[in-house]
C-alpha cells in the first residue's frame, strides 16, 4: 500500500505514471540509424535531467525491456553528463530552454521527449501535453529527420504532427 506524500496528490501521481509509460512505449516506435549509439551492454540508455516530480514514477521503467534490451535509467543534472544515450527525458522543473543544446542533441541522434511549453519549438523530439485534462503528444518531424530518428507510421497516427514548432493536425 503507498502512500501519497503531503502535496502531492493522487491524480498527480497517476499522471506521472501515465507520462512514464508514454516514455517507455515511444521507445517501442522509434528506430535508431545508429543502433550501436546508446546501447550499454544491449541496454537502452535512457536519461532524465534534473530533480523532477516524474522521478519517482519513471524509476518503475528501469530494467523493463524493449524489442528484446532492457532499459537502463539514468538521473542527471547537466547535460554534459549525457554520455551514450538514446533517450534524454527534460522535466519542466530542469527549466532547460536551450535550441542550441538540442540540435547538439539531435546531431548525436538522441529521441529528446519533453513535457513544457514551447519544446517543440526549441527543437525537442516529442512534447507531453495535456489538453482537456487528457496527457497527449506532440511529434516535431522536422527534429527526429535531422536526427536520423524514424518514428513508426502507428505512433505518428497518434501523435499531433508539430512542424516548425507550429502545430497541425
Amino acid at each position: 500500500m503507498g502512500f501519497i506524500t503531503p502535496g502531492k496528490t493522487a491524480e498527480d501521481s497517476l499522471k506521472y505514471d501515465i507520462q512514464s509509460a508514454f516514455i517507455y512505449k515511444f521507445i517501442k516506435f522509434i528506430e535508431w540509424d545508429n543502433p550501436k549509439h546508446g546501447f550499454d551492454n544491449g541496454n537502452i540508455c535512457v536519461s532524465v535531467l534534473g530533480k523532477g516530480a516524474i522521478n519517482k514514477s519513471i524509476k518503475k521503467i528501469n530494467g523493463k525491456e524493449v524489442k528484446g534490451k532492457k532499459i537502463d535509467l539514468w538521473f542527471i543534472e547537466s547535460i554534459n553528463e549525457l554520455k551514450e544515450c538514446k533517450v534524454l527525458f527534460i522535466p519542466p522543473e530542469s527549466n532547460f530552454n536551450s535550441s542550441y543544446k538540442l540540435d547538439y542533441l539531435s546531431s548525436k541522434g538522441v529521441l529528446t521527449i519533453g513535457n513544457q511549453r514551447n519544446f517543440n519549438k526549441i527543437g525537442g523530439i516529442i512534447n507531453l501535453v495535456t489538453i482537456k485534462n487528457k496527457i497527449n503528444f506532440e511529434i516535431n518531424l522536422e527534429q527526429a529527420r535531422k536526427s536520423n530518428i524514424k518514428i513508426s507510421s502507428k505512433l505518428l497516427q497518434l501523435a499531433r504532427i508539430v512542424k516548425n514548432g507550429n502545430s497541425r493536425e
